[in-house]
């Protein structure tokens, strides 16, 4: 599991094949989110902690007002609960973008190999937001050796060129986009 993840922070094509055409990789897949949302949980739990910690600050300066805080275990909890379920409906969107767009041969299990796999990303970008000064940059960084990484992911799992996989990736990013605003608005209504 080691070699394969150094594949894909390495972005060695041939890596990105193996992991779509292993079976066995989906649990190393999942394992790999899960980590990358643990981390991401405990970050984002830091950083609401410190957020509360100014807010109460700057209120007290401010005379006693009270100023709305963050929970640090919500956040945790959003964000971990957020990893899995967009891991799984961007798995399912890349999917089917590659297959009715561009018929790529993929199935819906390697794209949530290879997208897990790629995933591991996250954690350089989770613990390097955290640095003062750099974090912002580095997250950034990591964000963009993500969406390359999954790019090649695509491209070796649905057998596509380039283009394609760019085409894949933008297409079905705009899908989820949609259906997570749809849901929202939903949800909106709802607990209004």
């Amino acid at each position: 599991m080691m070699n394969r993840i150094m594949g894909v922070l390495t972005l060695k094509a041939p890596v990105y094949r193996e992991i779509a055409d292993d079976p066995s990789a989906t649990n190393q897949a999942l394992i790999i989110v899960i980590i990358v949302a643990l981390i991401a949980g405990v970050s984002g739990f830091v950083a609401a902690s410190v957020a509360n910690s100014a807010l109460a600050q700057l209120g007290a300066q401010a005379g006693g007002v009270t100023v709305p805080t963050i929970s640090p275990p919500g956040q945790g909890l959003s964000g971990i609960l957020s990893a899995l379920v967009g891991w799984v409906v961007g798995a399912f969107a890349l999917d089917f973008t590659a297959r009715q767009f561009f018929k790529g041969r993929s199935t819906f299990q390697q794209m949530l190999r290879v997208t897990g796999y790629t995933s591991v990303f996250g954690i350089v970008g989770s613990v390097l937001a955290l640095i003062p000064c750099v974090g912002a940059l580095a997250a950034l960084i990591a964000v963009v050796l993500q969406v390359i990484g999954n790019i090649i992911g695509i491209r070796e799992a649905a057998g596509l060129d380039n283009t394609k996989a760019i085409l894949t990736a933008i297409i079905a990013g705009v899908l989820v986009f949609i259906v997570a605003a749809v849901i929202g608005v939903v949800l909106g209504l709802i607990f209004q």
